[in-house]
């Protein structure tokens, strides 16, 4: 049998794994959504501000979508400073760290969506805000997008 080939259009609204940098996974009937990457903003406290109001705003839509919503935390930091961010339902609590380097990391722990809708709303809340980790590519040398990378975002 020969492999899936994965083809399709990468543009701006992409939101697959290898564009966007968000993970999906199942573990024991959960969801698992994930991303890691820098968090553009002026500082680790409007960072904390506007991932807080994307994760409410990502469980408000994991909701109404008809999924439930096990947990969503984010960690975001700055050099000896940071916050933890937890959702469980539709408000945000957060918490003061002490960790080293700035980043964001990002995981969405839901129940009764499909892969595609987590992915989406992951992409249209904390996937805006969060550059992922440019470690690789955004495709794969088959995938046959032609765009560039700047700060996350594809420029095609």
């Amino acid at each position: 049998m020969a492999p899936h080939e994965h083809h399709h259009h990468h543009d701006e609204d992409c939101c697959c794994e290898a564009c966007s940098g968000i993970g999906v996974s199942f573990h024991e009937g959960a969801l698992i959504g994930t991303l890691t990457g820098r968090i553009a903003a002026d500082s680790v406290d409007a960072a904390k501000e506007l991932l807080s109001a994307a994760m409410t705003d990502l469980a408000a839509r994991i909701n109404g979508a008809g999924g439930i919503v096990g947990h969503i935390k984010a960690i975001v930091s700055e050099e000896g400073r940071g916050y933890q961010i937890s959702v469980t339902d539709e408000e945000a609590a957060v918490r003061s760290l002490s960790p080293s380097a700035y980043r964001a990391d990002c995981t969405a722990i839901v129940f009764a969506v499909e892969e595609d809708v987590l992915r989406e709303q992951m992409q249209e809340t904390v996937g805006v805000l969060i550059d992922p980790d440019e470690d690789e590519d955004c495709c794969d040398d088959d995938c046959g997008c032609e765009h560039e990378h700047h700060h996350g975002q594809r420029q095609d």
